[in-house]
C-alpha cells in the first residue's frame, strides 16, 4: 500500500461516499473535520442532492462533481461498493485514490479495476483516525 501520509498531504478535494446529514453519523462528523483541517469536501448521498450544509455541498452521484476528486471516501455497505467503483470509473479524470472507511471491503474484481487504472485502494480504514496519527 502506499504512503497513507503522502496520499493525504496531496490531496485536496474528497468526495463522501453515502455523506449524511445526521450529526450522528460518521460521514457526517468526520466530512465536518476535513473540513476544517484544509480539504474540499463532496458529499455523495442522491436524498441529499443539490443540498449545501455549511461548506460541503451534496450531489446525487460522484459523476455530477465538475471538481476533480483526488480521494473517494467511502462510507456505504460492502454490498455497494462495485456500483461506486463503476461510477467512480466513469469519471474524466480518475481520483488517486478510492478509501473505504472501517469496515468497508472491495471484492477482488473492483479492486483489480482500480488498480489497473493505478488508483490507489486504501481498504477498512477511517481517514479521521489516520489523519490524526500523521497530523496531529
Amino acid at each position: 500500500m502506499s504512503d497513507i501520509r503522502s496520499i493525504l498531504s496531496k490531496a485536496k478535494n474528497i468526495a463522501v461516499i453515502g455523506y449524511s446529514d445526521s450529526s450522528f453519523r460518521d460521514s457526517n462528523h468526520i466530512s465536518d473535520f476535513l473540513v476544517g483541517v484544509g480539504y474540499k469536501i463532496f458529499g455523495v448521498n442522491p436524498r441529499l442532492a443539490g443540498r449545501s450544509f455549511g461548506k460541503i455541498n451534496c450531489f446525487g452521484s460522484i459523476t455530477e462533481i465538475t471538481e476533480t476528486i483526488d480521494i473517494v471516501d467511502v462510507f456505504v455497505t460492502s454490498s455497494r461498493v462495485s456500483q461506486i467503483v463503476d461510477e467512480v470509473l466513469k469519471l474524466k479524470i480518475l481520483p488517486h485514490c478510492f478509501w473505504t472507511q472501517l469496515g468497508v471491503h472491495i471484492n477482488k474484481e473492483s479492486r483489480e479495476l482500480l488498480v489497473d487504472k493505478n488508483i490507489i485502494v486504501v481498504e477498512n480504514r477511517c481517514i479521521y483516525i489516520e489523519y490524526t496519527k500523521y497530523f496531529s
